[in-house]
């Protein structure tokens, strides 16, 4: 088989695996063992990131708290030079490791040596002075504007157009219905 054939191949059974993992766990690793076959018998290149994802003895998924346990070891505590990660597959037991890189750790920045001048300090305070005064207009309570379709409005409406409304023909109103009774 040609070179691209064989990834095509590989690509194939990788994928159809992760499809396959949610209705039959059994079938994917299957699937994932025949990729690791394939790729054996091929010699061809497995991506480091496969190892932590899949199973090298059974081929199913790992997936943390699930399917896998997880733990990491400190080497050589005291340099921090890199970390040892294991994940131990749930289904046959069987144990990967590999090495994480430590995180790098963040450069703070040096302490000004020069003080600041007066007249910045002066702009800094009053800076500060002029943003606690628009916190302090902010902070009071807005009011919510009006709903244009509320009782009141309609009412206030109607009561527009009956006095404005130079046609005098005959409109009920509450008061007329509560009268009658």
């Amino acid at each position: 088989m040609t070179s691209t054939a064989i990834k095509a191949r590989l690509k194939h059974l990788d994928h159809s695996s992760h499809l396959l993992y949610a209705s039959s766990p059994s079938t994917s690793a299957f699937l994932q063992s025949q990729y690791n076959k394939v790729a054996d018998e091929n010699d061809a290149a497995v991506p480091d990131e496969r190892k932590r994802k899949i199973c090298a003895s059974c081929g199913s998924i790992l997936i943390p708290g699930i399917t896998a346990r997880t733990s990491t070891v400190k080497k050589y505590p005291k340099r921090l030079i890199s970390e040892m990660a294991f994940i131990e597959c749930r289904k046959c037991n069987a144990r990967t490791e590999y090495t994480v890189e430590p995180a790098v750790p963040k450069k703070t920045k040096a302490p000004r040596k020069e003080p600041l001048a007066p007249k910045a300090r002066a702009n800094i305070s009053s800076g500060l002075q002029s943003t606690a005064k628009q916190l302090a207009e902010n902070g009071k309570k807005r009011s919510r504007p009006r709903k244009s379709n509320s009782l009141q409005a309609l009412l206030a409406r109607s009561k527009a157009e009956a006095a404005g409304s130079t046609n005098t023909s005959f409109t009920l109103d509450l008061k007329d219905l509560l009268k009658g009774s």
